[in-house]
């Protein structure tokens, strides 16, 4: 088993399977981002931690499926807009939209499929017309795959090179697990709303990104988001809480220092300032970014600015507000 310690959690999404997107952290990390790795037969199983406050974006990997089960306390965690509870889990096929949040660092564990693997034919034999992310089962049955995960990742700390054979019988006793989940789960839908008809969600947040995309590195107030989504502020609140985590000015505030930062990681010190890039993405008071800079990224802006970085991709990953504007703009999430 491998474990590696991430200091960009941009490097953490890349390397997460099954699963193409991007994070935000809204608060500073209380642990560090961390994936343990382990490769079964034809499978792949990461153990992810998640190290302090975020938001993400994303969608299922094209020609995978994947699975992901909470191994701590998940009631402040929401995936697509909904509570995930202690007897649900998470079924992410390809392209299907993933936005996820959650307000304290987490562990999960993910297990990744090829479509032809039994796992993915027996889900979509069983259930081929439902597309369905969570998925709520008994809580008894998600407890013995936490403690097959558990007993799985132990033995791989003791022995450094598992075999062929072992990698198979690890492989068959989860996938027999996970099918007497799946077996016994129903899709997690929202509940039917009743009394005066319901706004869209989705939409209120498409109109919403829609006005960000727009007016990039400009200041953006929560009146100019209640305008263009006609809800009241406490609404939009509301709506932005369910599916990312955060009120929509603390998750602008969150995303002007990642792009920040960004900017900082891949500029040349002797040729550009803090000063040069905050003012590029609308921030205008020097104590004031230095002071939220270092709450969020335990470092001051300059640290970073002057910080000898190494991006081994060599291209610039798709933010997250790219991320989340394809999913709510192309309307990948159905209203309700």
């Amino acid at each position: 088993m491998t474990r590696i310690v991430y200091q960009d959690i941009d490097e953490f999404a890349g390397a997460m399977r099954g699963t193409i997107g991007c994070f935000i952290r809204t608060a500073r990390s209380s642990v560090h981002w961390s994936i343990n790795g382990i490769e079964l037969a034809t499978a792949s199983m990461q153990q992810l931690q998640t190290g302090g406050p975020f938001t993400f974006a994303g969608k299922g990997q094209a020609g995978h499926l994947t699975f992901y089960l909470p191994l701590t306390e998940v009631g402040t965690v929401r995936v697509n807009g909904h509570i995930l509870n202690a007897n649900s889990f998470v079924v992410l096929r390809e392209e299907s939209p993933f936005v996820w949040s959650g307000s304290h660092a987490c562990q999960w564990a993910a297990i990744s499929v090829p479509l032809d693997h039994p796992l993915a034919t027996s889900l979509v034999s069983g259930d081929a017309h439902h597309t369905a992310v969570r998925r709520r089962t008994s809580k008894a049955l998600l407890d013995d795959l936490k403690q097959l995960i558990a007993s799985i990742t132990l033995s791989e700390e003791r022995v450094t090179d598992t075999g062929e054979a072992s990698r198979r019988s690890a492989e068959t006793r989860i996938d027999l697990a996970l099918i007497r989940a799946l077996e016994h789960s129903v899709p997690a839908d929202p509940l039917q709303r009743f009394g005066r008809p319901q706004f869209s969600r989705p939409k209120v947040i498409s109109c919403a990104l829609a006005l960000l995309d727009a007016h990039e590195g400009h200041p953006i107030f929560i009146d100019d988001l209640c305008r263009a989504t006609q809800v009241s502020e406490r609404a939009l609140r509301n709506i932005f809480h369910e599916f990312f985590g955060v009120g929509p000015m603390k998750l602008l505030k969150a995303r002007q220092l990642h792009e920040i930062r960004a900017a900082l990681l891949h500029a040349q010190p002797g040729c550009t300032t803090v000063s040069q890039i905050a003012t590029r993405f609308g921030a205008f008071d020097p104590s004031l970014l230095a002071r939220n800079y270092k709450e969020m990224f335990v470092e001051t802006p300059s640290q970073t600015l002057h910080r000898v970085t190494v991006d081994a991709s060599g291209g610039v990953r798709m933010s997250w507000l790219r991320h989340a504007s394809r999913i709510f703009l192309e309307g990948s999430l159905s209203s309700f």
